[in-house]
């Protein structure tokens, strides 16, 4: 056997051998030996004459049972117990000394040999009920064939080649419908046949050529076994075996006694297995060089100069050798592009080319165009492989060969036949390969290639398959991750064309298949932080979309236009998107708000947000009012806001005393953005409509969210509506306050201030309860209502010849009298100071004397709390016109001021100042007037001496001037109430406070002693006035008014 020795080079590659414990060491199973040693005892018994008829009942049953296997109704249980026992009853007539006759065993065999066959035929129909028919007839033909098992493995000649041939062919058939255990069992059954085969080809070396035929009949069944058994153990990763038997198949098929046609089918055959093996090494990149270097020998071995000298003498299976040289170098191709080396890839292409000319045009799998595409990218000749393309296309009949799947670069078969692909798949398999290498400088030949197919597929004769053409065109471009720009690039210019336009909407399903890749390939590149090549993508998508469709592509395509900062253009898709719907949508007009608020476009925005909400739309949730107002915040018009918080505030918040939707706290923190919005659009200017409405109307609105809140605060309390003490619902409440408070100092008309006021009153004496512990709710009411008439008389000072300010402050100060009933006087004396000092300046302005009297005397009591700026501003409220009652109370109020100051020890100079003024502005009486000098004069000298400044002794000098004068003019009238003498002396004491130095005129004591004479004398001349009076002496000090 040493011409079978291992020599092929997978077996050289893998370096394997078989192993010492295998069943096939040396070639033959044990079995087998074994067998052939039984063979010599068979040939010396006896034939069993009874086992005839048997026979002959067995040929009867196994008829019967291909007759019924694929009726209805037929038990194979019951049939394989019936012909089991016309085994057992055969093995009893042979029994231990007997035999069969070799008719009866050839018989015998066939029946086997067709009970196996129907067994294949089963398992190929398929099916629970197959299944268990092609078991069953297993059985029966393993029954049979073990009766004669033992003289068949002693056959020789044409039985021994017939069994090795039967059963290869049979664990072929076993092997590909997947029943590898059944493949095993006939391969050692067949191997059982081997070794006296192998014996009788060996003994026949040399053989005459009358015996050749038998001889090679013997060679090619042996070479169809081993073959089959590499097949075998490869599967069964017995890869030592595989190379073994696959050693002694190639040395087989060179054996003498193979003739040409025998010797090119057993090199096809070895070519077919070898191209399945390196198949399977094209898994990984690793193995890819094993994959070459074994379709090398492949094809070094199909190359032999006998196989040649066959093909060339006219052999029927010469195509056959050259199919096999194309299969293998096509994968040798392959396998050197797996292993990255494009260089001996093109130099496969090229030998190919050679022995197989136009091999690739007139492939029919369609298979190698693509590889050779594949090769001269690799290579770098991506022009070469775009017009390899290019004109296989314009060659191409789309119309007859619908497109199907786009072909994929690794469907190359590794042997058999397979589908063709269309010439638009072939075409896009080969684009989808150039694509990898597309870059700026190749462009223009890759729009060459996109035109003509474009052109092609487009064209009216290409049907159906054209518009499917365009929509695996598309799907390619825009599927490639690698240059990714550029195939978008030439993707979108495919698409613009009309005739494309016309060719897909003339298939609706296959426009909207475009339109989907588009969208999905746009939405991909705008999550991507690409909105210009989205922008673009999603505009081919609208010009694609449905009608139904067409307000989502104007959407996206406005979003696009958003990111870009193209608020306008993204506008005006907005409006397109409203446009196309039947009722608006909220994520519609949500669009059109942001970006009408961002351009500036007011009313436009405002219509927008009561499309959304003003009615609702029919999508519409309350969640959406959230997004609403911050959408509406990033604008920069404040009555976009202002409109947006009031629709939440209408939609979240009920009017009446209903449950709230909200959670804690988020009323107060709505309610306080509404406050917001309305403080900015007041104080957005004098163009009260650019603000969002008049200011009347913003302060009425501002009030009814002050009284919606007291409302809301009352009905859920604090917990409910604030969120609980502390927390942003309390800055809430105080917010809300806050902007009402300043609004109502800011507010021109009086009929505003009455609102806010009247808003105020109600919301704060529940909050003070939570927010300022130190006050009552009645003393916050006062302060509003404090605020409001005083802003009331601000308001009549800028219009005094209007009476309505004076009315309604009078009213409000009717019902702060209410209030302040409720706070005693000694709790909160500022409050009910400054009622009555309101109330007084109210009566004067309305020139109610009695009403002034009235207030003078509720504040008397209070005279004590009366700071400098508030006894000014009572003194300057009372004109010289006022009565003397008028006069004299006031002064006295003035005057119980400031000796309750001085008692205090708060003696300062601008406390003093105001009696010059009394006693300028006021025609008092004396003895108020000496009061009056008296007071000052305490003040003065009590002022210490770091804060005696000029100012403060030019005050002294005044007072005392005023007392000499008044004190001289008593004194020349007659005075007989003692006054005159008093003045004098309070004019000397002021003097002296004020550094008698400091006069260059005699000293007022000296003056003083000589009064009762000079009166006399003044009696007599009336007329000399500097003998009794300073004032001229005395320059201007400004003091005597305010």
């Amino acid at each position: 056997m040493d011409s079978l020795a291992p020599g092929s080079l997978a077996l050289a590659l893998g370096g394997f051998s078989i192993d010492e414990d295998s069943d096939m060491a040396g070639g033959l199973p044990a079995a087998g030996v074994e067998g052939l040693r039984a063979g010599g005892a068979a040939a010396a018994r006896a034939p069993a004459a009874a086992a005839a008829a048997l026979v002959d009942h067995a040929r009867v049953a196994v008829d019967r049972v291909l007759d019924a296997w694929q009726a209805p109704g037929f038990d194979p249980e019951r049939e394989a117990e019936d012909l089991a026992a016309v085994c057992f009853a055969m093995r009893s007539a042979i029994g231990m000394s007997g035999r069969l006759a070799e008719a009866d065993a050839s018989a015998l065999f066939d029946l086997s040999v067709a009970l196996w066959g129907a067994a294949l035929q089963a398992t190929h129909a398929g099916g629970s009920v197959g299944e268990a028919a092609s078991d069953a007839l297993d059985g029966m033909g393993d029954d049979l064939y073990a009766l004669v098992e033992g003289e068949a493995s002693d056959a020789s000649g044409e039985e021994a080649v017939r069994c090795v041939a039967f059963f290869s062919r049979q664990a072929s058939g076993w092997a590909a419908v997947g029943r590898r255990q059944r493949a095993r069992a006939c391969l050692e059954r067949a191997m059982r046949h081997a070794s006296a085969l192998e014996a009788q080809v060996a003994a026949q070396a040399g053989a005459s050529e009358q015996h050749k035929d038998k001889v090679e009949a013997q060679v090619v069944a042996l070479f169809s076994l081993y073959l089959q058994g590499s097949k075998s153990a490869a599967e069964g990763k017995q890869q030592a075996l595989a190379n073994n038997l696959l050693s002694r198949a190639v040395a087989l098929s060179r054996h003498a006694a193979v003739g040409p046609d025998a010797a090119l089918c057993c090199a096809v055959a070895i070519a077919e297995l070898q191209l399945a093996q390196a198949a399977q090494l094209l898994g990984t990149q690793r193995s890819a060089p094993l994959a070459a270097a074994l379709m090398s020998s492949s094809f070094q071995q199909l190359c032999g100069e006998d196989l040649a000298a066959a093909a060339a003498g006219g052999s029927a299976h010469a195509a056959g050798l050259l199919d096999a040289k194309k299969q293998v170098l096509a994968l040798l191709c392959r396998a050197h592009l797996g292993a990255g080396d494009a260089a001996s890839a093109a130099q496969a292409l090229d030998t190919l080319e050679v022995h197989a000319p136009g091999a690739a045009a007139s492939d029919p799998t369609g298979h190698l165009p693509t590889l050779v595409v594949e090769a001269k990218v690799a290579a770098g000749k991506v022009a070469d492989a775009l017009r390899m393309l290019v004109d296989q296309m314009k060659a191409a009949d789309l119309a007859a060969a619908p497109a199907g799947g786009a072909a994929s670069k690794d469907a190359l078969p590794a042997g058999g036949a397979a589908a063709r692909p269309s010439p638009a798949d072939a075409f896009l398999a080969g684009l989808r390969m150039a694509l990898t290498r597309v870059s700026d400088g190749s462009l223009p030949s890759f729009q060459a290639a996109v035109s003509a197919f474009v052109w092609k597929a487009s064209g009216a004769g290409a049907g159906e398959a054209g518009v499917a053409a365009l929509l695996g065109l598309t799907q390619t471009l825009l599927a490639q991750e690698q240059g990714g720009p550029l195939c978008q690039q030439l993707a979108l210019q495919a698409l613009a064309g009309d005739d494309v336009s016309v060719a897909l909407h003339r298939s609706p399903a296959t426009m909207a298949r475009v339109h989907s890749v588009l969208w999905h390939r746009a939405a991909h590149c705008l999550e991507g932080g690409d909105a210009a090549a989205a922008k673009e993508l999603f505009a081919a998508a609208y010009h694609f979309s449905r009608p139904e469709g067409a307000a989502k592509g104007a959407r996206a395509l406005a979003a696009c236009h958003s990111r870009l900062g193209m608020h306008q253009r993204a506008a005006e898709w907005l409006d397109v998107a409203a446009r196309h719907e039947a009722q608006p949508s909220s994520v519609t007009q949500l669009g059109r708000l942001q970006e009408h608020a961002l351009t500036g476009d007011v009313a436009q925005a405002l219509a927008a947000i009561r499309s959304l909400a003003s009615p609702p739309c029919a999508d519409f949730h309350p969640a959406l009012l959230l997004a609403l107002c911050q959408t509406a915040g990033r604008g920069a018009h404040p009555a976009i806001y202002k409109e947006a918080v009031g629709a939440a505030v209408r939609v979240l918040i009920p009017g009446e005393a209903a449950p709230t939707s909200l959670p804690p706290g988020q009323e107060a923190a709505l309610l306080a953005q509404q406050a917001q919005a309305l403080d900015a659009c007041l104080a957005a200017g004098t163009d009260g409509k650019a603000a969002g409405g008049d200011s009347a109307t913003l302060c009425a609105e501002l009030a009814a969210a002050v009284r919606l809140a007291a409302r809301r605060l009352k009905l859920l309390g604090w917990q409910g509506f604030a969120g609980g003490a502390g927390g942003q619902g309390s800055k809430s409440v105080l917010a809300i306050s806050g902007l009402a408070y300043n609004q109502l100092l800011a507010c021109a008309a009086p009929e505003q201030a009455v609102v806010l006021a009247t808003a105020l009153v109600q919301l704060l004496p529940q909050a003070d309860a939570h927010l300022h512990a130190e006050l009552t709710g009645v003393a916050q009411q006062a302060r509003v209502l404090l605020l409001a008439s005083q802003r009331l008389l601000d308001v009549h000072s800028q219009k005094p010849d209007s009476t309505q300010p004076l009315v309604l402050a009078s009213s409000l100060q009717g019902r702060l009298a209410q209030h302040m009933q409720a706070l005693p006087a000694e709790q909160h004396p500022q409050l009910h100071l400054l009622q009555h000092c309101l109330a007084l300046e109210t009566a004067v302005r309305q020139g109610d004397g009695a009403a002034v009297l009235h207030a003078l005397g509720r504040l008397q009591p209070l005279a004590g709390h009366l700071a400098a700026p508030q006894r000014a501003a009572v003194l300057a409220s009372l004109g010289e016109q006022s009565s003397g009652v008028v006069r004299e109370a006031t002064c006295a109020l003035m005057l119980d001021s400031l000796e309750a100051e001085g008692q205090q020890g708060a003696a300062s100079l601008e406390a003093v100042s105001i009696v010059p003024a009394l006693l300028s502005q006021l025609a008092l009486p004396p003895a108020l007037q000496l009061r009056a000098l008296l007071l000052a004069q305490r003040q003065l000298s009590g002022v210490p001496r770091e804060s005696q400044c000029p100012v403060w002794a030019a005050c002294c000098r005044w007072l005392a001037a005023h007392a000499w004068n008044a004190g001289a003019t008593l004194a020349q009238g007659g005075d007989g109430s003692g006054l005159a003498g008093e003045f004098l002396s309070a004019a000397v004491l002021l003097q002296e406070t004020c550094a008698p130095a400091a006069f260059a005129a005699p000293s007022l004591r000296a003056q003083q002693a000589a009064v009762p004479k000079q009166a006399v004398v003044a009696a007599a001349e009336e007329d000399d006035a500097d003998a009794l009076s300073l004032a001229g002496s005395l320059p201007g000090l400004g003091f005597g008014c305010l």
